[in-house]
Parts: structure tokens; C-alpha cells; sequence
């Protein structure tokens, strides 16, 4: 349950770029998300889970310490 303050407190100093590594949790990166749209931040997500990509709108991949694709696109 603690874990679950770290997304608001991540907010709480006004930072301009906010990082969740593994945010595998999908309300956490929908928080994260959400949250750095609305105060116009960059909001910064390292996964594994393909299925968080609904939630990004520039998508950056990497294999073998390659940068292998790299796709914007509109969040809504």
C-alpha cells in the first residue's frame, strides 16, 4: 500500500520530468500519465509490459543497448 504514494508524491515539488521504472501497475501509469499531461510535464516510463503503451505518446525501444524503434503519436 505504500508504494501507492509514491506516484503523488513524485508531483508534490513540481519536478519538469517525472520517472517510474517498471510501472507495471496499469491505474499507476495511467496516474503518471495523466498527471504529467495536466501540469505539462514529461512524464518518463521504463517497462517491459507492452500493454502500458496505450499510455505513452512517444514510444522509445531498445534491444541489446540499441535504440531499435522510436513512434509518436497524440496521447488522448
Amino acid at each position: 500500500m505504500l508504494h501507492l504514494l509514491e506516484y503523488p508524491l513524485a508531483f508534490m515539488n513540481d519536478p519538469d520530468v517525472i520517472s517510474a521504472c517498471e510501472s507495471n501497475a496499469f491505474n499507476a501509469a495511467e496516474l503518471i500519465a495523466k498527471g504529467g499531461k495536466q501540469r505539462n510535464k514529461a512524464a518518463i516510463m521504463v517497462t517491459y509490459d507492452k500493454q502500458l503503451l496505450k499510455y505513452c505518446d512517444t514510444i522509445y525501444e531498445m534491444r541489446g543497448g540499441q535504440l531499435t524503434f522510436a513512434a509518436s503519436r497524440k496521447m488522448s
